[in-house]
């Protein structure tokens, strides 16, 4: 069981077991795939044509995105470093929700 402590914010979580197919957390993981992608879109120069993917596995969720051939050098930027970003912003967000987050940029 997950300290209710640590998940006061989050009180879908503090009972549940990490069966990552709960509604509960479904509705977690829809909410961070929802924010990367408005995230994203605000970067692109066709906002349109971004995708967020969501695969789950028993302890990890891959988001991938899928934008224009020619957007993914704004969603990776200079030396990877928005893709980093982003990237924490997602660990944080797995920190909260009991969750490993891996991002796939396609």
């Amino acid at each position: 069981m997950l300290s209710p402590e640590r998940f006061r914010c989050y009180p879908w979580l503090v009972n549940a077991e990490h069966d990552m197919t709960s509604i509960d957390y479904q509705s977690a993981i829809e909410d961070t795939r929802r924010t990367i992608e408005n995230i994203i879109r605000t970067l692109v120069n066709h906002p349109g044509d971004v995708r967020v993917e969501v695969a789950i596995n028993e302890w990890d969720v891959l988001l991938r995105v899928y934008v224009r051939p020619e957007d993914r050098g704004q969603v990776i930027g200079k030396q990877g470093r928005l893709a980093q970003s982003l990237r924490v912003v997602l660990m944080g967000f797995g920190n909260a929700q009991g969750v490993s987050y891996t991002l796939d940029i396609k």
